[in-house]
């Protein structure tokens, strides 16, 4: 299959992991939507996940993480096993920036079993493990609502009004 040949296509079926292309065709038309998309790994692949949580979007290098943010680990499971089905219960402790009013995220650390997780570590291989970052809360501001009073006439409270801005 010519993955070059059809750069227009809408719709493509995601070819087998030996049939991805070696390379992106032009990297001067990147769009953050793909327009072909292919497997990073094999499936039956071995891989390992950690999950930690932290209220700052840059995560140091796993080796100095704090323990308590590390929830989730899972090594040697098998990429497109369906009927491998696991069930997690944790519990962390949610930091003081997070408990006013900051944003919790949540860093996801995939590779294949055996290789370095860690972005910062010496023996990281982009191809071999991935790292992605996602905010786990959204803080909505409360609307602010400024009380407006009748300055000329009656002087008594009846006639606050609240006008949302």
């Amino acid at each position: 299959m010519n993955y070059n040949a059809n750069k227009n296509a809408t719709t493509s079926a995601v070819p087998a992991f030996d049939d991805r292309p070696a390379s992106v065709v032009d990297p001067s038309e990147y769009s953050s939507i793909p327009k072909l998309i292919a497997p990073i790994w094999p499936v039956n692949s071995s891989l390992d996940i950690s999950i930690y949580v932290s209220p700052s979007f840059v995560m140091p290098a796993l080796d100095t993480a704090v323990r308590d943010s590390l929830v989730l680990e899972e090594k040697d499971f098998t990429l497109g096993d369906f009927d491998d089905h696991r069930e997690i219960d944790t519990t962390f402790k949610v930091p003081p920036e997070v408990q006013n009013n900051g944003t919790l995220w949540a860093h996801f650390y995939v590779a294949l079993h055996g290789h370095s997780l860690d972005p910062g570590a010496g023996g990281y291989d982009a191809a071999k493990a991935h790292h992605f970052s996602q905010p786990l809360n959204q803080i909505i501001p409360k609307k602010k609502v400024a009380k407006t009073r009748k300055l000329v006439g009656a002087s008594d409270g009846d006639d606050e009004k609240e006008v949302e801005e």
